[in-house]
């Protein structure tokens, strides 16, 4: 599988960061078509070391910007718990 990301920087949220992203993810397969993919990523510290991470879908539909025909999906709302490790790594939930 493979995906490209684009992203802007929200400013101005109750979050400590809001990112727009944009990817594209192609399964290396030829009867699985390149899905185009929109969401938000939301990220809060809420403690010294732990970081909520929350995507959303914000759109279904075509690229109007692109002029050939696309495939879009929506992306189900998820997220993960990133916890800072005293040996270096970091502790995902």
């Amino acid at each position: 599988m493979f995906a490209s990301f684009s992203l802007s920087l929200f400013a101005g949220t109750d979050w400590d960061f809001a990112f727009h992203m944009h990817a594209e993810v192609q399964l290396l397969s030829p009867l699985v078509p390149v899905r185009q993919v929109r969401f938000i990523r939301f990220c809060k510290q809420h403690a010294e070391g732990v970081w909520a991470v929350v995507d959303v879908s914000i759109e279904i539909g075509h690229d109007a910007a692109n002029a050939q025909p696309s495939i879009s999906c929506r992306r189900l709302p998820s997220g993960c718990i990133v916890q800072d490790m005293p040996n270096g790594y970091s502790k995902v939930s």
